[in-house]
Formats: C-alpha cells, sequence, structure tokens
C-alpha cells in the first residue's frame, strides 16, 4: 500500500461512524417521506465543507428531495460520484439504539449505513487535506422501496445531470462483485365482469364467475412459466415468472365480479418491458376467451437490470480497492435485489458498482448493522477511490 492509502485508512474512525450512523437512524424516513433526513444529511455536508449543496426536489412528491454536494478537485480528472438512498421500509420496529458496536433501528442496514460511510469518507479526506484530479460527487434521495417508490428520487438526479463519470452505490454486499443483474416487472392483471356482485341464485348463464376466469387465466399462465424457463441466458441462467397473489371474491354467496394476480417476471436487461407485458397480456386475453370480461395488464413497473464489464475502471478500482484492505479477492457474482447502480447503468448510460454491509439485516424485524463493518466497507471506498484516481 502507498503512504497515502495509509494513511487515509488510519484516519477512518469506528466510534464517529457508529455514531453517524445512529444520529440519522434517529430521523425517521419512510419512503415519501424523507425531507427531515435530508436536511439533516445536508447539515452534515456543510459540517464538513462540501460545496454546492442542494435540494433537489421530486416532482409529485413533497416531502422526497435528493440531497446532493461537491469536494471539488484540483485537476480535470472524471468525477466520481458516491451515491445512497436515505428512505427504509415502513414495516414498524423498535426505537433506535446501541448495542456495543451495534447500531439497531430501522434503516440502519438499508441503508444509511451507506450514508454514514460515505460521511467518513468525506471527513477523512477532509482531516487528510487530499487534493483530487477530479470532482467527487454525494449524493442521497428517496423513494427506492417497493411499492411505495419506483426510483423517481434517482431519475430525477440523473434527469438534472448528477451522474458523473463513474458511480459507486454504498449498498450490496459485503464480498461480492455484481457483474450483472435480472431486470424485474411487477406483473398486475386485473379482470373485471360488468355489474355488481349479486346472490348466486340470481346469476343467469351469462355471468360470468371471476374466480372462474382467474383460474383459466392461472392455468394458461402456469404453462406461460414453463415456456419461460426454457429460455436460458448464459450468464443469468434461466428467466423466470412467479405468481405471487390471487384476489377474488368477498362472500361465499355473492358472484364474483374482479379477480385480481399480481405475478413478477424476471429478464436480461436487453428484453424490453413492453414485450414482457404483451406476452402476458395475450396469454390472459387468449384464456379469457369471448366471454365478457375486462383484462387489463400492467408490467410497467420494476427494476432495471443490467451488465457491466469488469474492465470498467470502476470495477478494477473496486476488486483492487478489497484486495488491498482485506487480502481477498472479490469474487464476480448476480445481483439478485433490487438496487440503484442499475439504474444509473440503464437510464444514465454511467457505469455503476455496488458494494455495502450486506443485506443479511435488510428489513429484518430487528434491523442492525455493526461499526466494524462501517469501517471496513469505508477502508474500500477509500481504496477504490485512490486506485480510481491512479493514486496508489
Amino acid at each position: 500500500m502507498t503512504h497515502m492509502l495509509d494513511q487515509l485508512l488510519s484516519l477512518v474512525n469506528k466510534d464517529r461512524l457508529r455514531d453517524t450512523l445512529y444520529d440519522l437512524v434517529r430521523v425517521p424516513s419512510p419512503t415519501g417521506q424523507a425531507r427531515p433526513v435530508a436536511g439533516r444529511l445536508a447539515d452534515i455536508w456543510r459540517e464538513i465543507g462540501l460545496s454546492e449543496i442542494e435540494m433537489i426536489e421530486t416532482a409529485g412528491w413533497d416531502n422526497s428531495p435528493s440531497v446532493v454536494g461537491w469536494r471539488r478537485g484540483v485537476g480535470n480528472g472524471p468525477t466520481l460520484h458516491f451515491n445512497g438512498h436515505m428512505d427504509h421500509i415502513h414495516q414498524a420496529h423498535v426505537a433506535p439504539y446501541l448495542d456495543g458496536d451495534r447500531v439497531v433501528g430501522r434503516g440502519a442496514a438499508d441503508m444509511k449505513s451507506g450514508l454514514a460511510c460515505m460521511i467518513e469518507l468525506a471527513r477523512v479526506l477532509e482531516a487528510a487535506g487530499v487534493e483530487l484530479p477530479g470532482d467527487l460527487l454525494f449524493s442521497s434521495h428517496d423513494l427506492h422501496e417497493d411499492p411505495i417508490g419506483h426510483g423517481e428520487g434517482v431519475r430525477t438526479l440523473i434527469e438534472r445531470g448528477f451522474t458523473g463519470d463513474a458511480v459507486v452505490v454504498a449498498e450490496g454486499p459485503p464480498h461480492e462483485f455484481l457483474v450483472a443483474g435480472k431486470s424485474n416487472s411487477l406483473v398486475e392483471i386485473d379482470l373485471r365482469g360488468a355489474g355488481d356482485p349479486i346472490h348466486e341464485l340470481s346469476i343467469t348463464p351469462d355471468m360470468p364467475n371471476l374466480i372462474e376466469v382467474g383460474a383459466d387465466v392461472v392455468l394458461a399462465l402456469r404453462a406461460l412459466k414453463a415456456r419461460i424457463a426454457a429460455r436460458v441466458d448464459d450468464q443469468f441462467g434461466p428467466q423466470s415468472f412467479f405468481l405471487g397473489i390471487m384476489q377474488a371474491g368477498d362472500f361465499y354467496n355473492r358472484l364474483p365480479t374482479r379477480c385480481h394476480i399480481t405475478a413478477t417476471r424476471r429478464f436480461p436487461p436487453e428484453t424490453q418491458r413492453n414485450d414482457v407485458e404483451a406476452e402476458i397480456r395475450n396469454v390472459v386475453v387468449a384464456a379469457v376467451g369471448d366471454r365478457p370480461v375486462q383484462v387489463k395488464v400492467d408490467a410497467s413497473r420494476g427494476n432495471d437490470g443490467f451488465r457491466i464489464s469488469a474492465q470498467e475502471p470502476i470495477a478494477v478500482a473496486l476488486r483492487d480497492g478489497y484486495r488491498r484492505v482485506t487480502g481477498s479477492e472479490l469474487p464476480s457474482g448476480i445481483q439478485l435485489f433490487g438496487a440503484d447502480n442499475g439504474k444509473f447503468i440503464a437510464w444514465g448510460g454511467v457505469p455503476a458498482v455496488a458494494h455495502g454491509v450486506g443485506l443479511a439485516q435488510a428489513h429484518a424485524d430487528l434491523e442492525w448493522c455493526d461499526a466494524n463493518d462501517l469501517v471496513r466497507v469505508t477502508r474500500v471506498f477509500l481504496a477504490t477511490l485512490l486506485g480510481f484516481y491512479d493514486l496508489i
């Protein structure tokens, strides 16, 4: 390791990281309600000395601004962007507390942990007086967590030009480099009959029972599932279709006039979402046949997949940084969860990687993060940054 890297790694402070995370976790930020923690982040960035700090409003979401701040470099090198989401799921959790090196609270792992690492990285650079040949951009956003958010915060950042030349998303597995991720769609199928529910003794032959229609649709979709599974990608393996929810009827002797089916569809990033939707719609329409049933199919929402070359400079820097900090190689893996690196690649056309404390505690009944993991991630980020700028 170089003297500069040794110096920076030695400045990473576990207690400070723990306290920073605890500070953030004590500010609730369920999806769609991140403004209070956004304000706290903006204050922290000002205290550290970042410049051009802005609240970027998200159209249609009054309480979901993004926060951006810059640490300007001294040359014409590329801009490296560190990014994380501020929101956490709405599920109830005990009040935040400290348990030794652990910070316990909703959002501690997913993913205010990554935000704390970004903050510590900036503090270390400031303390060491490091001047970089390019700019550092730090950003955080709301509206990450489904089913309330659908990437509106990230999309707004991209549309406003806050992308940089490479992105490190501070969320992901601790010991794996994600070279690719499948796209997925949340599939909503709505079947509606004419008229209102009536007593079973008043039903006439021309009135379809939506439970029976839904059953025919499910059987047709099960056959589609088998056809989809036969489509195998060299990198991802088989594509998939999964039926998760079927809802119909409201009383044992009333005619069901609506059936709603919810499913997920996973596919390679090159597959177009509208083609996915059209295929499912055609199967559903054929199964309904000439019965008087209105059909709606929506597969427009979901995470966009990606592929990234292991030779991308940011990918090389991350893997080398991990090796320098841990002494181990970072093996390649496939991303199965929804993180924002894929959005920056698919929507912003910028290479992006994801690295963090891991997902074992994400969305857990008791969510926590260990400060020792924060130290490791911050050190990997510092080594990655120096490698990206050829300072190691």
